[in-house]
């Protein structure tokens, strides 16, 4: 509800609603309504079976002067080759995962997925993985979204190296149990050109080259590193060329190797999930994913 100044919103940024309790009582968050004066909604929290040691209608864990709540909405990490998914830690990547967020529509982030083992203790995620082993990852990624997503919330996919091609193939996965599931996509240094690996890999059936036609893709962000030569040769390409709906922005960023003063470094650096800049992928596109409607 617009105020008479013309400004509708109030605490925490949250729209206000003052034709119900009175000026300032009453804000509307995206899924509940909100009463400042008791710190409390009036309806069960979207993610009360996921936080048991929380109330059902509390306001940011009881926190109300200095937190804020947060409402469900899950954008789940994706590790890529020869990782696992401690590789999201922050001692790792200092400020990436909040860098990569910016883009999302999304509040909460999931970073505990792992595909580096199967359920018999096998490595799906060496060297040599090929799209047969990222299949097998793509199903337990299609599990772990559906027993971790809220029901009817946004769901975001941000996946390193092969780790977004294991995102999409789990996206068409879910796509094909309902036909309505899209998601939203971002990759990082992640192979996209059919092309035979100097590991001897042959991606025979590329995982992303339908990703910007796939009807399970909502909108795409692809950020490659200048000069990495394992998605930009020995396992792939470093840009998603197929397709022309405008479903896909590449994103050229750089390194920080490379805006060192080193003459030499290890050719290999520049798809290192630890050398990429937070600060290139912050400032490298200033718009955000589609929302899903």
């Amino acid at each position: 509800m617009w105020s008479k100044n013309g400004y509708g919103y109030g605490f925490q940024g949250q729209e206000m609603d003052d034709e119900v309790k009175g000026k300032g009582n009453s804000v509307n968050y995206k899924y509940r309504m909100h009463d400042p004066r008791v710190g409390r909604f009036f309806a069960v929290d979207p993610l009360a079976d996921k936080y048991p040691h929380n109330g059902p209608y509390n306001f940011s864990e009881n926190m109300v002067i200095h937190a804020i709540e947060l409402e469900g909405l899950e954008a789940f990490f994706i590790h890529g080759t020869n990782h696992n998914s401690d590789a999201w830690d922050d001692s790792n990547i200092p400020g990436l995962k909040e860098s990569l967020m910016k883009y999302t529509n999304n509040q909460t982030m999931d970073t505990d997925f792992s595909w580096y083992k199967d359920s018999d203790g096998n490595q799906l995620n060496n060297l040599m993985n090929d799209y047969e082993d990222r299949a097998k990852a793509a199903e337990m990624l299609a599990n772990y979204i559906m027993k971790n997503k809220v029901e009817g919330e946004e769901v975001t996919l941000i996946g390193y190296s092969h780790g977004g091609n294991v995102a999409i193939q789990a996206a068409k996965i879910l796509n094909k149990k309902d036909p309505d599931f899209k998601v939203n996509l971002l990759t990082l240094n992640t192979p996209t050109e059919p092309a035979k690996s100097s590991f001897g890999n042959v991606n025979s059936i590329t995982d992303n080259n339908e990703a910007p036609n796939s009807k399970a893709i909502n909108d795409h962000v692809h950020f490659w590193t200048s000069w990495d030569i394992v998605a930009g040769g020995l396992s792939g390409g470093d840009r998603y060329t197929i397709g022309n709906d405008g479903k896909t922005d590449n994103i050229e960023i750089q390194d920080n190797d490379l805006d060192s003063d080193d003459n030499w470094y290890d050719p290999f650096d520049p798809h290192y999930l630890e050398n990429v800049d937070p600060e290139e992928i912050k400032s490298s596109f200033e718009e955000k994913l589609k929302p899903i409607e």
